[in-house]
């Protein structure tokens, strides 16, 4: 009974002093004002900016996170030890904010309707913008959204396509919007503007090159032995380059190196060039492709 009554006593004395200590944390959302500066004057355009998200490189058009106020959900005393583990319940109703997103052309700025948005990209011009929404999080996957800007005037969002997973959006040039569907295990199905292109796509191996407009990618990657095979899109179909590719990288000229059948115990494998559909040997028991900058070129 002594022990019982010794251990209560004791609870109720760190309850009263955790009472204390959190009396004086102060904690509050942290948001600020956004301006837009037209070349003469900045102008406000938001008081409950949160985050930056995505950006146009030619015109003035930006994504970016708003904070609704709303309220945060109280944390029990009972669940907590510390008063930092305060921060980890409500860290969730912090980050994001509420999820909601708000779309700005020069000083105009549209509050987008959708809730939990992720993987917002902008075209390079600002005419497009993508985001998934509606978002499963169990499953990581959603509705994939368009917007249209024309004269600066941001159209409603509408949808492009489901089930889309939520984690990876990418656009590049020309518009092409790339997505993953069926995604499991770091690989899935991949998109371009609603067309599949490949199954069993490895999602950390998608390159685009810029000279030459075409999608690189492995498929059926192979995580313990790191390789893949290495695919390319040209915009209507694929084409294998090699099976059994450790890495790979893009020319200026548009043409790959690439390393094939790799040794990852003894970090050595067989270096190929490819240029117009044709594989060349370039040599052997090589360790690492290396990107190199002369920088007396910028002399």
């Amino acid at each position: 009974e002594y022990i019982k009554a010794r251990d209560k006593y004791q609870e109720k004395v760190e309850r009263d002093s955790l009472r204390e200590e959190l009396e004086k944390e102060e904690v509050s959302k942290s948001t600020k004002e956004l301006y837009y500066y037209d070349g003469k004057e900045g102008k406000k355009i938001s008081d409950n900016f949160v985050s930056f998200i995505s950006r146009a490189y030619t015109n003035p058009v930006i994504a970016f996170y708003v904070d609704e106020e709303e309220e945060v959900e109280k944390v029990k005393l009972s669940e907590i030890e510390y008063t930092y583990d305060v921060y980890d319940h409500i860290e969730g109703d912090f980050s994001k904010s509420s999820g909601k997103i708000a779309i700005a052309v020069g000083d105009e700025v549209s509050n987008m309707e959708q809730d939990d948005v992720d993987a917002v990209e902008i075209s390079k011009s600002g005419d497009l913008v993508y985001f998934v929404a509606d978002i499963n999080e169990a499953k990581e996957k959603g509705n994939l959204y368009e917007i249209k800007i024309k004269n600066n005037k941001v159209s409603e969002a509408s949808l492009y396509d489901e089930d889309v997973y939520s984690r990876d959006l990418k656009i590049y040039q020309d518009d092409q919007i790339l997505y993953f569907k069926d995604f499991k295990n770091s690989e899935g199905s991949l998109y371009v503007n609603k067309k599949e292109i490949d199954e069993d796509v490895y999602i950390y191996g998608v390159r685009w090159n810029y000279s030459n407009k075409e999608i690189l990618y492995y498929r059926d990657y192979n995580n313990n032995k790191e390789k893949g095979s290495l695919m390319i899109y040209n915009g209507k179909k694929s084409k294998l380059i090699e099976e059994d590719v450790h890495d790979f990288d893009i020319l200026y000229d548009g043409s790959i190196l690439y390393l094939y059948d790799y040794s990852t115990g003894k970090y050595k494998g067989e270096l190929n060039h490819y240029k117009n559909g044709k594989n060349k040997k370039i040599d052997e028991d090589v360790t690492a492709i290396f990107d190199y900058l002369d920088y007396s070129l910028a002399n």
